[in-house]
């Protein structure tokens, strides 16, 4: 079975001049991030399943900028939108989340006691904690032991297939939509939207909601240049409207935020609360995934041609890049290894993140601890792929001292005959009814006599290919993930990770 990515085998190759550009100015090109800073962030797992919890973190490293920011939870089946919103951080702002699973055992939330502005916003005090209104906003449920309050907002099953125990685990994707400069002391011509969004006596969370929902005019001011700092924003040009007029709702945060900087780090944890069980999920951070092409992501001056998002849509997501332009440097250096044009902005992003195979370590004891379970994920499958559908797989492994052997994962739903993954999130136990994580779409199989450590690859049998306009091919699906091996004896309870290796043919034209 072989399932096409949206390829255009064209006449014209990638010019040397484009060449030549991405090699003097790659940063107009998406990239994976070489210092954990970026626009765009996609955590390989969440689980509220097993008792555990996981932890979401943003980190908004400018000490000048607002950043607004899309939290994305996907859910495992078929990556539907399990639970979306909106994060304005402040300069210098860190925003922390935790997920987890309601009394009735099947609907996840995220809570928090944070500060920041989001939409949709927290209730009043007193706001009935009723499973309709935890749906429609964030509800307060309780005080943390620093006094602020504890605000809930639950999944929902709407895009889930209608089913809400596919949204007890998935993949978490946050996209920074746009950054605003603040009014302050020395920015005195600056946007009084981004400035609600500022931790102080100022901070105005309900004024933001209130322009979201377009009840409340902004007087579009662009952030305007400042002859004190240097600083530089002109976003009220690419959205069309004069300096000093009225804007409401989509229309006023577009005229005040413009393009996306390099500026988030983010982390997630999981933890295992009836155990203390936790481990570090691994984050992809891409670079400049909305960059004007000639850009230099100055952070003294922001290019307005790239408006934010509409913030009350459902979008961005990873088909909403710009440019469609990819560029992929050796992992020791800055020279351009490869960079190319492409029809989506999806297939950019999936251009580096594509893989033929992967490769990890296992570890799985005859019975008991420790036990190895795979997580693999495929965060843009829903762009080229139907719900459901499988890619076939084989699985080769090897103890320590080099034994091989090859045998198979037993697919999830089994299909005689076939080897095969078919969810945008799985994961692969090494022992036979290992049940790691505890996820719902997943394959367990036992080793051979002999194999208790080493390592594996699980190889994709029909690689798919997104081709360049220019005509370079990266094979494979893409692929993010981890192993993660639980250890559990006596008074010993950890968890190891590992972040996998992969195989990423990538053929010039």
């Amino acid at each position: 079975m072989s399932f096409n990515f949206s390829r255009t085998r064209t006449a014209a190759a990638v010019s040397a001049a484009l060449l030549a550009s991405l090699a003097v100015s790659p940063v107009s090109a998406m990239s994976i991030s070489d210092n954990g800073l970026g626009d765009v962030g996609i955590s390989a797992y969440y689980s509220v399943r097993q008792n555990y919890q996981t932890n979401i973190s943003l980190v908004n490293t400018s000490d000048t900028y607002v950043v607004a920011v899309k939290l994305r939870f996907h859910e495992a089946a078929n990556s539907g939108d399990a639970r979306d919103f909106n994060i304005y951080l402040s300069p210098n702002d860190v925003w922390v989340g935790v997920v987890g699973l309601n009394a009735d055992g099947k609907t996840p939330y995220i809570q928090t006691s944070d500060t920041s502005c989001t939409v949709p916003n927290k209730f009043p005090a007193g706001t009935p904690n009723t499973p309709q209104k935890r749906q429609e906003g964030f509800v307060i449920v309780g005080k943390a032991p620093t006094g602020a309050d504890i605000k809930q907002l639950d999944f929902s099953s709407l895009e889930a297939g209608g089913n809400i125990v596919h949204t007890q685990e998935g993949y978490v994707e946050v996209i920074e939509m746009g950054v605003a400069l603040p009014v302050s002391t020395v920015n005195f011509d600056a946007s009084e939207l981004a400035s609600w969004a500022v931790h102080g006596e100022d901070q105005n969370c309900d004024k933001i909601v209130n322009v979201y929902n377009g009840l409340q005019a902004v007087t579009v001011t662009g952030s305007a240049a400042n002859p004190v700092t240097g600083l530089l924003l002109t976003c009220e040009q690419g959205s069309g409207l004069e300096r000093d007029a009225l804007a409401f709702g989509n229309q006023a945060f577009q005229a005040e935020f413009c393009e996306p900087l390099n500026v988030l780090k983010i982390a997630s944890t999981m933890v295992r609360a009836n155990t203390g069980q936790a481990f570090g999920v691994p984050v992809t951070t891409i670079a400049n995934f909305i960059s004007p092409l000639g850009g230099t992501e100055d952070p003294a001056a922001p290019d307005s041609a790239d408006e934010m998002a509409e913030p009350s849509s459902a979008f961005p997501n990873l088909n909403n890049g710009a440019p469609a332009l990819s560029v992929q440097t050796p992992s020791a250096g800055t020279q351009l290894l490869v960079g190319g044009t492409f029809e989506r902005p999806v297939d950019a992003v999936g251009s580096l993140l594509t893989a033929t195979s992967v490769i990890n370590e296992y570890r799985a004891v005859a019975s008991g601890s420790p036990q190895t379970a795979w997580v693999v994920t495929f965060p843009t499958k829903s762009f080229y792929a139907a719900d459901g559908e499988c890619f076939n797989v084989e699985l080769t492994y090897y103890n320590r001292e080099e034994k091989k052997t090859t045998g198979s994962v037993p697919p999830s739903p089994f299909v005689p005959g076939q080897s095969a993954i078919c969810h945008e999130t799985q994961t692969l136990n090494f022992s036979k009814n290992g049940t790691v994580l505890g996820s719902q779409f997943n394959s367990a199989f036992a080793l051979e006599s002999g194999y208790t450590q080493g390592w594996a690859e699980l190889e994709f049998t029909e690689p798919l290919s997104i081709e360049s306009i220019g005509g370079t091919i990266y094979d494979g699906y893409p692929t993010i993930g981890f192993a993660l091996t639980a250890i559990t004896n006596g008074a010993v309870n950890n968890a190891l990770v590992s972040p996998h290796a992969y195989r990423r043919p990538i053929t010039p034209p």
